[in-house]
């Protein structure tokens, strides 16, 4: 699969949201192989416990958007089972 995620942006932490609990960890064995593991919901809960902020008003928009339009289209389809591919980069990073 291709990486969605900008070269120009330093991706410290990926993560597979699903927004259940159940089973949604990444296992401390595929953590410690992956070069840059792609962590699950309980995994975001213990390290953003807090949560996150979208700082920009545009980026936030631009994120409810697609995921308004994503659900729009799966609820056609009949599908229900979605995830959000959450990349995580600080602003200092930023090129």
């Amino acid at each position: 699969m291709r990486n969605p995620f900008p070269d120009e942006q330093a991706i410290q932490q990926k993560f597979d949201i699903k927004g259940s609990l159940h089973n949604r960890i990444a296992s401390k064995d595929y953590v410690n192989e992956a070069a840059r593991p792609t962590l699950k919901d309980l995994d975001f809960l213990a390290i953003h416990p807090s949560g996150i902020s979208i700082t920009s008003e545009q980026h936030y928009d631009n994120v409810m958007k697609a995921i308004k339009d994503d659900c729009k289209a799966l609820k056609s389809w009949h599908i229900m089972d979605y995830s959000l591919l959450l990349g995580i980069a600080s602003e200092k990073d930023r090129r």
